[in-house]
Order: C-alpha cells, then structure tokens, then sequence
C-alpha cells in the first residue's frame, strides 16, 4: 500500500467514466474508470474500480502508470458493520515488484464517541499506544499527521529534511 491507497479519496479531483458491468468472484459490479484531473497529483495515471450492485462496497481496484496494470487491490469478507458495508480483508498485489500486503481489520467500530478529557494536554502526555500504526516511517510526516488528522501525501510534510514551505 502506498500512502496513496490508503488515505480518504477526494472524488471531486476525479474524472468518471461507466466502463460497463461484470462480475468479480461472481459479485455483480459496475466497472468504472476513474482519471485524476488536471492539478491533481496522483501517482497513477488511471484506476478501474468495481462497484458492488448489492450494497456499493467496493470489490476491486486496478491501479494503472500509462498503460501498464501496476497494483491491484482485492477486498473480501465484506461485512456489515453498524449499518456500514465493509471489507475486512484488504490484499494489495504489487505487480511491479511481484508482491503482496494483507491488510485485516479483525476489531472496528465506527463513530466512536471521543471524551473531551482524552484530550488534554495531560492525558496526551500519559497516553500509551500498546498497537499503533503510522503510514510514514520518519517522524516529522508522522508528527504532522498527528497533528492534522491527515496522511502525508495530504498535508505535504513527506520528509525531515527538505526546507520549502510545504515540507515544514
């Protein structure tokens, strides 16, 4: 997965096209294209996604550089969960470099409610992550992420050393 793939897609920086309808693991889908537009910065040059008839989740995803089918995401064990369709499987296929990444959601739950108390500057300071994740390996990315609630590839910090003013 690639920061990419994994952050909240603006649909509005998109251009769609109905490529037609097919089944995918005997799934009824609607098969769309989608190309990012012009000031966009995506590191695909288009997508093919399949879309569920039965409840829109979707079922695959085909990432592709000019023409050539560079990654192509898989979804499975679609369940519904608090009235949210959702794949609880994820297997990115990297075929460039001829290799795979699973990702399984085994514990979710949606709109959790927060305490504001969680948030103070004290609790922050006691706070202990026993599982956490984060998408960039360095850490002015990951602080900025913290500190926006956005991916990297969002809020722009990408590195610890460049000196531009969308680096820090």
């Amino acid at each position: 997965f690639s920061f990419e793939d994994l952050e909240e897609r603006d649909t509005e920086q998109y251009d769609y096209a109905m490529l037609g309808e097919e089944s995918i693991d005997g799934v009824p889908c609607w098969k769309i294209e989608s190309r990012p537009r012009k000031g966009k910065s995506s590191q695909y040059t288009s997508s093919i996604v399949w879309v569920r008839k039965d409840n829109y989740a979707f079922q695959r995803i085909e990432n592709y550089v000019k023409d050539a089918l560079v990654r192509r995401l898989k979804y499975s064990k679609i369940e519904n969960v608090q009235g949210i369709w959702t794949a609880r499987v994820l297997e990115m296929a990297d075929l460039k470099r001829n290799s795979r990444t699973i990702l399984t959601l085994e514990k979710l739950a949606y709109n959790v409610p927060m305490k504001e108390a969680n948030f103070t500057l004290q609790a922050l300071r006691r706070a202990l992550f026993e599982r956490a994740f984060h998408t960039t390996p360095i850490c002015s990315p990951n602080r900025a992420s913290i500190v926006t609630g956005q991916y990297a590839s969002r809020h722009g910090i990408i590195d610890n050393v460049a000196r531009d003013a969308m680096s820090h």
